[in-house]
Parts: C-alpha cells; sequence; structure tokens
C-alpha cells in the first residue's frame, strides 16, 4: 500500500540544484578578478576560487544526472533504514528547508524535506573514496593515541555510513518518516537511481522480523573493541553475558544506568554500593563482579548504562568513581581498566577491552558465528 508520494514536491529539490550551480558559477568568475592582490591573497583567492568551481561542477552533474534519470524512470528496491534527518519545508514553499525536526516527532500532515541513509550495495564513487581516506586516518589516530567510546562511536558512525550505505532525498508529509523511524526497519523506495531522488515511500511488509546482528572488531596496540548492533535475541544476550562473567571474575564492577527509576537485569540485594540522584536522573553502583547472582540477560535492557570493570588491585576506588568529574579518564591502555561496556537502546552494545583481552575476539567470534546460523 502507498503510505506517500512527492505530490509534485520533488520539483523543489531540481530547482535547488539549478540554483546552487548557478550560485557557485557566479561566485566563480567573481574570484577570476585578482588584479592589485600581493602573493598571499593570489593564493588565498585561487584556493576559493577552486572550492567554488569544484561546487558548481558538482552541482552541474548532479543536474545532468537528474535529466538522465527523468528519461530513464525511477527504480523500485525494498531498503533497509539506517539513519534519518529532516527538516520542516519553508512556509512559503521555499527551496530550504526552515527548523530542523527528529522524524519520531515530525508533524504527520506538514511537508518535511529529509535525508535517509539507506543500506544499499549502490555505493558510489565518492563514498568509497571518503570512506578509504577516512579509514586510513582513523586508524593511524586510533593507533597513537587512545580515542574515549563516544568519541570513537562517532567517528564509527560517520563511516559506516559512507561503507554501508547511501543518501536519499524527497519531500514528504511528516507521517511517513515518523512511520519508518518507529519501525527502525526499512522501506520500500521508488527512486532515481543517480541522483537518489525519491518519487515514492512505501512500507515494506516483506522486511519484517529481526534485523541480522552486525559486529564489528578492532584491535591495536592501545584496545580491544567490538561494537555489537541489533541484539535481539534472548541466547545473543546469553553469549555475550557468558563471556562479560568471565572477564568480570574476581574484579571489581562499577555501573552507571541513566534512568534511575528503570533498572533493569540487576539484583539490587547483591550490590556492595549504591547511590542515585534524581535530579540527574542516574544511579550508581558497585557489584562484586557479573555473575548468575548480581546480573540478568535484562541487563542489556536498560535503556542507557555504563560498566567498568578493573581488577582488584586498581586504585578506582567506589569513592572516586562516584565523586570524580569524569570516572571514564581511567584510561585502558593505563592499565587502571580492564573494560569499559556501554549499553544503549540506539548504539547497541560497545565493549572496549584492554591490550590482549582475549575475551573481547571471542565475542566477535561468537556472535559472528551464531548470527551466520
Amino acid at each position: 500500500m502507498k503510505i506517500n508520494s512527492t505530490e509534485g514536491k520533488l520539483k523543489y529539490l531540481v530547482i535547488e540544484r539549478i540554483v546552487l550551480a548557478i550560485l557557485f558559477f557566479i561566485a566563480s568568475v567573481m574570484c577570476m578578478d585578482q588584479e592589485g592582490m600581493g602573493s598571499i591573497g593570489h593564493i588565498i583567492w585561487t584556493m576559493i576560487s577552486i572550492i567554488f568551481i569544484v561546487g558548481f561542477l558538482y552541482n552541474l552533474k548532479y543536474f545532468i544526472y537528474i535529466l538522465l534519470d527523468f528519461k530513464d524512470g525511477p527504480e523500485v528496491r525494498c531498503m533497509e533504514y539506517l539513519e534519518m534527518k529532516t527538516e520542516e519545508l519553508h512556509p512559503y514553499g521555499g527551496l530550504i528547508g526552515a527548523d530542523e525536526v527528529y522524524p519520531e516527532y515530525a508533524d504527520v500532515n506538514k511537508w518535511i524535506s529529509g535525508k535517509i541513509w539507506f543500506c544499499t550495495k549502490q555505493s558510489t564513487i565518492e563514498n568509497r573514496l571518503i570512506y578509504k581516506i577516512m579509514n586510513w586516518i582513523y586508524r593511524r589516530v586510533t593507533t597513537s593515541f587512545y580515542i574515549e567510546p563516544s568519541i570513537r562511536r562517532f567517528f564509527l558512525n560517520i563511516m559506516n555510513l559512507k561503507k554501508e550505505a547511501c543518501v536519499y532525498r524527497g519531500i514528504f508529509k511528516g507521517k511517513i518518516f515518523r512511520e519508518i523511524y518507529r519501525t527502525s526497519w526499512g522501506a520500500e523506495v521508488v527512486y532515481y537511481r543517480r541522483s537518489r531522488l525519491i518519487k515514492e515511500l512505501r512500507l515494506c511488509e516483506d522486511m519484517t522480523g529481526e534485523r541480522k546482528v552486525k559486529v564489528f572488531y578492532e584491535k591495536n596496540k592501545r584496545y580491544e573493541f567490538v561494537g555489537i548492533k541489533n541484539l535481539k535475541n534472548r541466547r545473543d544476550y546469553s553469549i555475550l553475558l557468558q563471556i562479560l562473567m568471565q572477564v568480570s571474575e574476581d574484579k571489581k564492577v562499577f555501573v552507571m544506568i541513566m534512568d534511575e527509576d528503570k533498572v533493569k537485569g540487576i539484583n539490587k540485594d547483591t550490590m556492595v554500593h549504591y547511590w542515585k540522584d534524581s535530579e540527574l536522573k542516574l544511579c550508581v553502583m558497585e557489584l562484586p563482579g557479573l555473575n548468575k547472582n548480581t546480573v540478568n540477560t535484562d541487563l542489556f535492557k536498560n535503556k542507557e548504562m555504563y560498566l567498568t570493570i578493573c581488577t582488584a588491585e586498581s586504585d578506582l576506588t567506589w569513592n572516586k568513581y562516584t565523586h570524580d568529574e569524569d570516572p571514564f579518564i581511567w584510561n585502558i591502555d593505563e592499565g587502571k581498566v580492564c573494560a569499559y561496556i556501554h549499553v544503549s537502546d540506539k548504539d547497541g552494545v560497545e565493549i572496549t577491552g584492554a591490550p590482549g583481552l582475549k575475551e573481547i575476539e571471542t565475542i566477535s567470534e561468537r556472535l559472528k558465528r551464531e548470527s551466520s546460523v
């Protein structure tokens, strides 16, 4: 069943490219006049001119793609949804968006301009080139320096979008964006292949069930890292928890949960210490390890949670953990922390382990093997 179509709004995206191409062309011509400038000014204006020329050629190429696409007609395919960015269309029907809105809160009756990243094998040449450059920089930086999980996760998300996805653009009523975001699964897309403009969007009935578990593993001199997404099966949770129990054996475990009213999977009777802050909406606790008496697989269903595992000899104490402004500065590569574990309903489970922690690689191997069955 068709959920939404552009209903003539696609022309705004076409006109937008024409206007951008004209503006970049005018700007590049204006930058050609470099009389009376010194050598430094000449170099600066030359660089600016090159930027405008590249912008003009890119938008001209895009416009040519649009013409070829309209000649060949659209294609239809079910694709897996990865990410979305939406803006309200200008109230006067302009070419630019107004305020950015979260897709889950978009007004169902308003026109919304959206960029949707779908997982696709038709990755562009630009995407492949950008990914290779970013991956080279990322590996050099992470090998030379310790990178906090939140920062690394940010760059990994960008890199994965370049590696696994292409961005598609369209203008629809807010209802379709809310539906796709709510299902967090995918859509049947009627789109133009070269320009990746979306003509129609439908919820894809064939794309039902659970997503395949995705496992990302990384190892260097400073840490071992495994990122896990789409964990839904209790068997997978059980595998993960069993290995983490091995990691935490005879070690101190500190837990921070970002919603103190909805703590899941932890036996509060076994806590060594407990503290909560209702104003910040978080709670902190120390557990005598991760074992069958202290936790169960519901542990991974907390909305957002951080676990810090360190050896019994570590100088990270309960007092320091609760009073330091940022207890996560205890760098893994300094031997103060055995492992960081971040659990999020948005980002999945991410585990950063100390160098040589074999269990981290075991998690990656077992989950990949189980998910392929």
